[in-house]
């Protein structure tokens, strides 16, 4: 085992917090005292494990707040290809007897770290930038002995004084080189059960399947947490009708405003309300709705010339806004049939060629933005829709465009950069991943189809480690892990964990287009693992939520609710798994105003009166343009050696079965050809994967 630690304070090193603020105490072998704590640490090495042994006392009582050791894992990637060897925080879990971690780099190198002590918590060491604001980087993470702060029910309960009676601590550290491996050392050396789960998202009836054994979900819906022997747990959600997602997450794009402002993210739930009236076909709902739109497009956009264009105040240069228009408008059109959306979306797209390169990059300024969200994807969307529409020589334009960027990212895979601070940035790759495997669902059978799906799976299994492949939480599953978001989106100052949060829906095009070019079954689980993730930021009542927060112990400032243009408040809060609630129902803005989305500057909040309203926390609606993209109104059906994997409908003697009143297509991957019936419909099938209209 070689593990190449941090030397400098975010190395392995001890740290005490208490009313005067956070020491660092250097990490020593031996027995040592520092600040009036007694330390004695020993290492041992046994094999490919480490050994690190420790015990801490004082001989007076110490009242702490905190007490942690940092880990020391580099994690901290700012460039490429040097990220390619950093190593991501992929999972960290506290359980009631234990705690188990994994740390996956890019090239699919672990480590892992794991106790069989009382750790009651862990956190993340995230960067900074300038003025103590926090960055997109982490330094490494922290596990910790005393928290007095709340975190969550599953983990050990924390003293508060540290005194004569030591605390004991044992962590080992090793590199598993499989999953197989990885569990076998949690389970030997913290005495921690990691299940094998065949399925985090059911269905209502179906059983769930734990280490190959079937177990009865007692809920109709919702989640429902299993324990075994007291050391460990697993959570399992059984989902709703996909429809009942979409008819939510309207609701919440109806009461939460849609703000013409500088950030797409802002207005983002159009998409939901746009694709429910698709789905309704009700032609007083779709009035009213495209009354609403052109109002807010009115505010937006200006014509010059005769030609739609962002206002400069809504920042046009911010290319996704441009793409994402394009997008919202194509959808608006396949609603409506009015060719006026389809001109004002060849307006963004023309614009949106003007800032292209030769080399096919899309970029504002010299910045490479052909992955912030999916503009090439946004600019196919319409040609597609153009083809449809007759309008050959407009589809040839934005095709080709597309196509350009699209090459150009097979070329360059992960050597890309995105906005803000360069990191290996979950949205970037994962954007990567599924603008190669959109376009290579577009292609004919052969090489260059091919190579494209090869660039798009090789670019994904990069992106491994910034997803929650390893936790048994059906909350998390398979979601990705974004942590600067919430200052953006809830003006809440503080990095976190929000995962999902509603980019993880990039990586769920991703997997769906894979599968869809592969028929491999992992992809088919992980779209709807994390599928079902995502739809739980709708809770029990129907209410949408912004994200889930997946760190278990979060303290920062965020905008007080109530809050009002000349009395703009904060409030600390104190958070850990759990889900943040939506701030667009309340901090609205004017109607006929295009605002900042930020409340900056950050350091004078005297000034943020001049952005009331600002926030982005809308872009929790790409869930449910995925949703409709991917899995709704499809039953999906695979063979495989062991049996039939299924989703969206079931198996029975005399074939499948599927109730879901908005069902359109039978995705099935079959072994061989063989006859099946459908609901009752004898089909033929082949063999491989194949799409059959219900």
């Amino acid at each position: 085992m070689n593990i190449d630690f941090r030397t400098d304070e975010y190395g392995q090193n001890f740290y005490i917090e208490n009313e005067h603020g956070c020491k660092i105490i250097p990490y020593l072998k031996g027995s040592y005292e520092r600040e009036g704590i007694d330390f004695e640490v020993s290492e041992e090495r046994k094999g490919d494990v480490l050994k690190i042994s420790i015990s801490i006392r004082t001989q007076q009582k110490m009242a702490l707040k905190r007490l942690g050791f940092r880990l020391g894992i580099d994690c901290y990637m700012d460039k490429y290809p040097d990220w390619n060897e950093k190593y991501f925080p992929s999972a960290l879990r506290c359980e009631r007897k234990g705690f188990w971690s994994v740390f996956l780099s890019p090239e699919g190198k672990m480590i892992s770290v794991c106790s069989p002590s009382k750790i009651v918590s862990w956190r993340n060491e995230y960067s900074k930038v300038p003025k103590n604001i926090v960055g997109h980087r982490i330094y490494t993470s922290s596990v910790e002995f005393i928290n007095t702060y709340p975190n969550p029910e599953r983990h050990p309960k924390s003293g508060t004084v540290l005194g004569s009676e030591p605390i004991q601590i044992e962590l080992y550290y090793a590199c598993p080189r499989t999953e197989k491996e990885l569990y076998e050392f949690v389970k030997q050396y913290a005495g921690i059960w990691v299940p094998n789960v065949s399925k985090y998202t059911l269905e209502h009836g179906e059983k769930a399947i734990i280490d190959g054994q079937e177990i009865d979900v007692q809920l109709c819906s919702g989640v429902q947490v299993i324990q075994k022997d007291k050391t460990a747990e697993v959570s399992l959600y059984v989902r709703k009708d996909w429809f009942y997602y979409l008819d939510c997450a309207r609701k919440s794009a109806e009461r939460c405003q849609q703000k013409a402002g500088t950030h797409c993210e802002s207005w983002y739930g159009f998409f939901s309300r746009v694709l429910y009236a698709t789905v309704i076909k009700d032609e007083a709902y779709t009035r009213k709705l495209c009354k609403e739109f052109s109002q807010f497009l009115s505010v937006l956009t200006e014509r010059k010339d005769g030609v739609l264009c962002m206002n400069e105040e809504a920042l046009p240069n911010r290319l996704q806004n441009i793409s994402s228009m394009i997008s919202l408008l194509t959808d608006f059109y396949e609603l409506t049939g009015d060719m006026t959306y389809l001109d004002d979306a060849n307006d963004m797209a023309e614009f949106l060629r003007s800032l292209q390169w030769k080399d096919g990059s899309y970029r504002k300024g010299n910045e490479f933005y052909t992955c912030v969200i999916y503009p090439a994807k946004s600019m196919l969307e319409l040609a597609i829709a153009e083809k449809n529409a007759g309008l050959t020589g407009r589809h040839h334009l934005h095709y080709e465009s597309a196509y350009r960027a699209i090459k150009n990212l097979e070329q360059l895979l992960d050597d890309i950069a995105t906005e803000g601070e360069l990191t290996f940035e979950d949205g970037m790759i994962s954007c990567e991943s599924l603008q190669l495997g959109y376009l290579a669902l577009q292609l004919p059978d052969g090489e260059e189809k091919e190579a494209l799906a090869k660039a798009a799976q090789h670019i994904l299994k990069k992106h491994r480690c910034l997803e929650q492949q390893f936790l048994p939480d059906c909350r998390v599953r398979g979601c990705t892990a974004r942590f600067w978001e919430a200052r953006y989106d809830l003006n809440f100052f503080a990095n976190m964990m929000s995962s999902p949060h509603g980019w993880t829906s990039w990586k769920t095009y991703a997997t769906y287009y894979l599968y869809m070019l592969t028929g491999k079954v992992q992809y088919l689980k992980d779209t709807m693992d994390t599928m079902g993730a995502c739809m739980q930021c709708i809770d029990e009542q129907g209410i949408l939520h912004w994200g889930y927060i997946s760190d278990p112990c979060i303290i920062g400032q965020q905008l007080k609710k109530g809050s009002s243009k000349g009395n703009i408040q904060t409030e600390e809060k104190i958070i850990g798994e759990s889900y943040l609630p939506m701030i667009s129902d309340w901090w609205r803005q004017k109607d006929d105003e295009v605002k900042l989305q930020y409340l900056r500057p950050w350091d004078k909040p005297s000034e943020w009166d001049k952005y009331y309203g600002g926030s982005c926390d809308n872009d929790v609606h790409e869930h449910f343009k995925c949703l409709m993209e991917t899995v709704f109104g499809k039953a999906f059906i695979h063979e495989t050696e062991n049996g039939y994997v299924t989703y969206n409908c079931a198996r029975r003697d005399n074939g499948f079965s599927c109730e879901d009143a908005h069902l359109r297509e039978w995705v099935i991957f079959a072994e061989g050809a063989k006859e099946v019936r459908l609901n009752q419909k004898h089909v033929h099938l082949k063999s491989g994967l194949q799409v059959i209209k219900a």
